[in-house]
């Protein structure tokens, strides 16, 4: 009988617990969701370009130290530019 009482009791308290976890989990989750959810700004056509003139002569490594885009990007730029060729100014 005893044991029922404590089976029942911790189905009681687990049930409580997991709707304020999922909660707690859902606000700190909250912020990097958002971030996802943003929309990407474009990066300036001039800085872009100098990025790419830097690639010329330096690694991907050294052209994110210098100008601060993420090595996705300048790839993402390079691809696109060799498929379209460079923007208009």
């Amino acid at each position: 009988m005893r044991a029922v009482f404590l089976l029942l009791l911790q189905i009681c308290c687990e049930r409580r617990i997991h709707p304020i976890q999922t909660i707690e989990g859902s606000t700190i989750a909250a912020p990097s969701m958002a971030m996802m959810m943003a929309e990407k700004i474009p990066l300036p056509i001039l800085q872009l370009d100098h990025a790419m003139a830097l690639l010329e002569d330096h690694s991907y490594a050294q052209v994110i130290k210098l100008t601060g885009i993420s090595k996705s990007a300048l790839i993402r730029e390079r691809k696109r530019r060799r498929q379209f060729g460079a923007p208009e100014k």
